[in-house]
């Protein structure tokens, strides 16, 4: 089933088959990968992680005979969006609030699985030639003053007559009105959130790559995980705790070990990608194409490196108000600050 639903504990998918072996009565069989169909599932994910929206993903899958196993020939929506949300193809099989890893071959690494559930919203709406499609930083500007995230309009130039798109901020929300609404223009604050950006990923020993690529985190995140498991896996292997708990003091007892073990994963997977991400754009031939990125690819790449661009309010107009660079702050993934370098200034 394309939606990942499940029948009597087993997940209804088409690119995972059971074997002919069985296990002992009223347990699962093992499940295999089911070929050509898991290639393409596994690139379904890799797409999403790119940015490719749900009805693109149908379209792929259909192209390549992929078929819902309800017997349609047409996935919906809500079905792609289920499969690509689907833990199955981590290689979990559940029941209940109890989660076994490796329980079948993956179809993914959790590093694909957790990048395509991250791919935001806006950066999907902004892929329409629209005003908003030219502003590289939407989704990631926020509003200095109430912290939400900055819509985008556009503004008509009185010299061309051409339309510009602009960062502002609604002013009034369900908390209240925002003490000190923020705005600019968008091209102003897209150079220099990517000049600092890429002043960082040039320098050998920017913050950037201490923040995001350090050896160190990710193995200390390693650690965690597999501290994580070992304390499951005692835990729900120790034969006399669910006689001696009683079953909803056990099932709490697992809970609690598997929310920890999600957090540890999460932080790994988040590790890694940072640090891969790091270094794809940190290679001299990327850097060199950058020019040559198109708004949507670059925006793509600032969403992977950046948690949010803080913005506050420039207070006076015209040529009297504070510079964008002084009223920005670039937050990385892992909430790190970026450090500021001499920059060209910005007005």
């Amino acid at each position: 089933m394309g939606s990942g639903g499940q029948r009597g504990g087993r997940p209804r998918c088409p690119h995972l088959r059971a074997t002919s072996d069985r296990l002992q009565a009223g347990r699962e069989g093992r499940l295999l990968r089911n070929e050509p169909a898991a290639s393409f599932v596994a690139e379904a994910f890799r797409n999403r992680a790119t940015g490719a929206s749900w009805a693109e993903l149908a379209r792929f899958l259909e192209e390549n005979k992929i078929y819902p196993p309800s017997g349609n020939k047409h996935w919906s929506k809500a079905g792609v969006a289920a499969l690509i949300k689907n833990p199955v193809y981590l290689g979990q099989a559940r029941s209940g609030k109890v989660v076994k890893e490796d329980a079948h071959e993956a179809l993914v690494t959790r590093a694909e699985f957790d990048a395509a559930q991250a791919v935001k919203k806006s950066l999907l709406r902004q892929q329409d030639g629209s005003v908003a499609s030219r502003a590289m930083l939407g989704g990631l500007a926020r509003c200095g003053g109430c912290g939400h995230t900055l819509k985008i309009t556009g503004n008509t130039d009185k010299k061309s007559g051409q339309r510009y798109p602009v960062y502002y901020c609604v002013g009034r929300y369900a908390k209240g009105p925002c003490p000190a609404r923020a705005t600019t223009r968008a091209s102003l604050l897209d150079r220099y959130v990517e000049e600092q950006v890429l002043q960082a990923l040039r320098a050998e020993d920017g913050l950037l790559a201490q923040a995001v690529a350090a050896s160190d985190q990710i193995e200390a995140a390693a650690r965690s995980v597999a501290e994580a498991e070992h304390e499951l896996d005692l835990f729900i292997g120790n034969p006399k705790l669910l006689s001696v708990l009683g079953e909803d003091k056990f099932l709490e007892g697992v809970e609690v070990r598997q929310h920890a073990l999600d957090d540890a994963r999460a932080t790994l997977s988040e590790a890694r990608s940072q640090s891969g991400l790091a270094d794809e754009l940190g290679d001299g031939d990327l850097l060199r194409a950058w020019p040559s990125l198109t708004i949507q690819e670059r925006r793509r790449l600032m969403h992977g490196l950046l948690e949010r661009v803080v913005v506050t309010r420039a207070d006076r107009r015209g040529r009297h108000a504070r510079p964008v660079g002084e009223r920005a702050q670039i937050i990385l993934r892992g909430s790190v600050a970026l450090e500021l370098r001499a920059e060209t200034p910005v007005a």
